[in-house]
């Protein structure tokens, strides 16, 4: 039940401290036997590739290493599942009991320009509000921050049942050479001095661009250094035909 659930993640300086604190307010209980008692629902807002998945998971495994949840993993509903979900609502949230109830990708919950009532969401958190489920199961949404803010910020009562939002940031360019270096290396490259100049200097422009009106790259983040590990393999595979590393 010891060790950083966050070790090895690139980036989320911020959101590694706060996860670090939780850790500390959850412990203190646990020391004296008790349960933390306080609500940990949580929103995790952030574009594809910052890491959502993989703090849910952290955080998943930290509440069970406290003592607060039955099991490790969390019980993960995509937002293209809800339906199915929501058919026997009571019987699918009684079955998340114990554990952390994820919704992906909620942001496809949200109809545009229908900021005030949604009516999946509302309905899990009419859910939350009963007397006996405010603890549990520990509810976390995760989704893109286009609309699931402006959502957030037009409801209220629904932020209110959030105590912990956390924001992941785009990575920088520094950050995408670290992470097509770590992939690279998972395979048996090693990237030398050269090469990462080479790498950030692709990154910046490849950052630069993206942010240009009307440009959407076809891989953002964490997708973008594995395309880009993808093609440094690639391109040795052809420079270097029937060459061994």
């Amino acid at each position: 039940s010891s060790g950083d659930p966050m070790a090895g993640v690139v980036g989320m300086k911020e959101v590694r401290q706060r996860v670090a604190r939780l850790d500390l307010a959850m412990q203190a209980p646990q020391r004296s036997g008790l349960v933390y008692g306080d609500r940990l629902h949580a929103i995790l807002m952030g574009s594809a590739g910052t890491g959502k998945t993989r703090l849910l998971h952290a955080l998943s495994w930290l509440y069970h290493a406290r003592g607060v949840t039955k099991g490790p993993a969390p019980v993960i509903c995509d937002a293209v599942d809800f339906a199915d979900f929501s058919k026997n609502f009571q019987d699918s949230f009684r079955k998340a009991k114990g554990h952390v109830l994820a919704i992906e990708n909620v942001h496809k919950l949200l109809p545009s320009g229908q900021l005030t009532q949604v009516e999946p969401i509302g309905r899990l958190i009419a859910e939350m509000s009963k007397p006996g489920n405010k603890l549990d199961p520990i509810v976390v949404l995760s989704g893109h921050p286009r609309g699931l803010r402006e959502f957030l910020d037009a409801n209220q009562d629904a932020r209110s049942h959030f105590p912990h939002v956390f924001a992941l940031p785009d990575l920088s360019a520094g950050e995408l050479v670290e992470l097509t270096e770590s992939e690279l290396l998972t395979t048996g490259f090693s990237v030398s001095a050269g090469a990462k100049d080479k790498l950030i200097r692709a990154f910046r422009l490849f950052l630069k661009n993206s942010r240009t009106p009307g440009v959407e790259p076809e891989a953002r983040n964490a997708w973008a250094a594995l395309k880009m590990a993808e093609t440094v393999r690639l391109e040795y595979f052809v420079k270097n035909r029937g060459m061994s590393k």
